[in-house]
């Protein structure tokens, strides 16, 4: 296993192999803004998690014209047919078409990333979960100028931030070969600081082997809700100042500043990384 251990005690992961496959609490779908589907790893979560889960997506409340989850966000569903209890759906920034459209800077397009993943934490410590497994958010062409070590980098300094009490291991999960290696060396990197002790966690024994939870008990109950996140978010296409969004500290703010936009401005970033004969597979 390679990974860090956390603040509270837990262990973050790097992993290779199929999120759809994970046997924990929760897994962390790389969604889109209308959160019904899309391709990539969200189709093959989709396919795996079935009417049940779709039915539970079709109910997750309308915050703009065709928008569940804004950019930067996530929400929580059951996982239906899933192997994890819980799908958590994060929407990760499309770099390249807010960079091309001078809508944000790649600097506020980072803060959204970071969102994404410190909101999926969030729902995670609402609703009770233990165990969860990340799809790397905005790491396929959705990246744009950013490198996979960079956006790599932002997506392991925001889970670690977003650590909380009862945690037990977080994974993040990735496809290929140079997504895993860049995820060891986002943990190799990692400065992890006791929030009692006012000094550096020791890191956990690690070693090449990848990992995967057994199942556990979730909570029986959903929240949408979660204690404030170090990076907040709101979807502003087309708003020039996308970093002053970011000071709305609770999704109802952040959902009601929203403008009126299409669902397909960020859409699922997994293409280039999921061959369509593995979409069942799940792999991210």
């Amino acid at each position: 296993m390679y990974a860090r251990r956390l603040p509270h005690g837990g262990t973050l992961v790097a992993s290779r192999g199929s999120v759809v496959a994970f046997e924990g609490d929760a897994i962390v779908n790389a969604a889109n803004q209308g959160c019904l589907g899309g391709g990539g790893v969200d189709g093959a979560i989709s396919k795996a998690g079935g009417p049940e889960l779709l039915e539970a997506r079709k109910q997750l409340p309308v915050v703009g014209r065709g928008i569940r989850c804004p950019t930067g966000s996530a929400v929580i569903t059951v996982g239906g047919a899933l192997r994890a209890k819980f799908c958590v759906h994060a929407v990760g920034p499309n770099y390249r078409v807010r960079i091309e459209a001078k809508s944000a800077s790649a600097e506020a397009c980072d803060k959204l990333l970071a969102s994404a993943y410190c909101k999926s934490m969030e729902v995670a410590a609402s609703n009770s979960i233990t165990t969860i497994a990340f799809s790397l958010l905005s790491a396929g062409i959705f990246r744009g100028p950013r490198s996979l070590q960079e956006v790599l980098d932002i997506g392991v300094r925001a889970v670690a931030d977003a650590d909380f009490v009862g945690l037990k291991e977080v994974h993040l999960v990735a496809y290929t070969e140079a997504e895993l290696l860049c995820l060891q060396n986002s943990l190799d990197n990692l400065t992890i600081d006791d929030p009692e002790e006012g000094r550096e966690v020791e890191p956990a024994a690690t070693d090449s082997a990848t990992t995967r939870s057994a199942p556990l008990d979730g909570s029986s109950s959903i929240s949408q809700k979660g204690d404030s996140c170090r990076q907040s978010s709101s979807d502003e296409d087309g708003v020039d100042d996308i970093a002053a969004a970011l000071q709305s500290m609770s999704l109802l703010e952040e959902t009601a500043s929203t403008p009126t936009v299409e669902a397909t401005g960020e859409s699922t970033d997994a293409g280039e990384r999921t061959p369509a004969a593995n979409h069942g597979a799940g792999v991210e």
